[in-house]
């Protein structure tokens, strides 16, 4: 990690960096507050972070300097000197609002601050074996509550009960919290997207889109299955079937090297070979770990390629509008030759 944070110095030409970014914060030293930020400098990293944290900043931190104080942060590294004989520091300007910077710069207007995009987005997408461990328990936890929610489902239910008990499942089997908020989608409602459970009730020949995730010690799951209450029509099944190819042929598709738009164009091809690429209303896959939504995108404009060791969705679906959606999505960890299901749950459609 500080070889990593040493050579971002190196990079830039910079003698310090300010990690504002709470996911990279954690990443780098441990942190796990709402409210910190960390500096990098060549003779080693500084949290800042204010009293509220003091003995879970003492718990957490690995490998960083704590500097927990009341005030700002930047005060706090005012009166620390800890910019001293620094001459220009590199800065996230996606993760630091104008009015913090501007509070930055006024307190060391002395300092040049170079901001760059992404700065750390890459290297923190590589997880490490500590990392994968708790991914692959926060995946098993989902893969119960998903054994168990269909055994629960049946007509008469309404879409918000359904997604109450599917979080209540995940925190009673250890579960930190969700990663974000349930979908319960059935009927015409699982054609949108990102449909918000409501009060529809559930009801025999719906198609049901289950899309849920959880947190386990800072690491994310995602998990979307398609489900059918009784038996579904010939195109309901053939729409269900060739979402289950695509997602298979990007699946088969990834491996380290490969580019993003290649995998998501495996996916885009199986559906649009069965004239269904205009009702595939989104990207193939994104990034997932410390955030739901990591980089790097699984789209058609991505040209950038995977890295071994990250890990990634692949969520491919089918929308008709009015009627009925299909999406199957696992998080796969991408290897040197392939990648890695991380969920065990079959991809058979079931009928319930």
């Amino acid at each position: 990690m500080t070889e990593v944070l040493c050579q971002l110095l190196e990079t830039h030409d910079v003698q310090a960096a300010l990690i504002t970014h709470l996911p990279h914060v954690r990443w780098a030293c441990g942190f796990t507050g709402s409210r910190g930020h960390l500096l990098v400098k060549l003779g080693g990293l500084h949290l800042l972070t204010d009293s509220r944290y003091v003995e879970q900043a003492e718990r957490e931190v690995s490998g960083a300097t704590l500097h927990v104080q009341s005030g700002t942060l930047f005060e706090i590294a005012k009166r620390q000197g800890l910019l001293e004989e620094v001459e220009r520091v590199v800065f996230q300007p996606e993760h630091l609002s104008v009015h913090a910077f501007g509070k930055w710069r006024d307190a060391f207007p002395e300092l040049e601050w170079v901001p760059v995009e992404r700065m750390l987005t890459k290297a923190a997408a590589v997880k490490s074996k500590e990392a994968k461990a708790m991914m692959e328990q926060a995946q098993a936890i989902t893969d119960q509550v998903y054994e168990e929610i269909v055994e629960y489902i049946r007509p008469g239910l309404c879409e918000l009960e359904v997604a109450a008990e599917v979080n209540y499942r995940h925190l009673k089997h250890g579960a930190n919290g969700m990663a974000f908020d349930t979908i319960v989608a059935a009927g015409p409602n699982s054609a949108l997207p990102h449909a918000r459970p409501g009060s529809r009730m559930l009801r025999e020949g719906d198609c049901v889109i289950l899309d849920f995730g959880c947190v386990y010690e800072g690491y994310a799951s995602d998990m979307t299955r398609t489900v059918v209450l009784g038996k579904p029509p010939s195109t309901m099944k053939r729409v269900y079937d060739t979402v289950r190819e695509a997602q298979q042929a990007a699946v088969e598709c990834a491996a380290a090297g490969v580019e993003c738009r290649k995998v998501d164009l495996a996916a885009r091809t199986v559906i649009q070979k069965e004239g269904y690429g205009d009702n595939f209303l989104h990207s193939t896959g994104h990034g997932i770990g410390l955030e739901v939504h990591e980089w790097p995108r699984i789209a058609r404009e991505t040209q950038e390629k995977l890295p071994e060791g990250i890990t990634i969705t692949i969520e491919p679906g089918i929308y008709v509008a009015g009627q009925f959606g299909v999406r199957i999505e696992d998080v796969v960890e991408v290897e040197a030759d392939g990648c890695r299901r991380l969920s065990k749950v079959p991809r058979e459609l079931v009928q319930l």
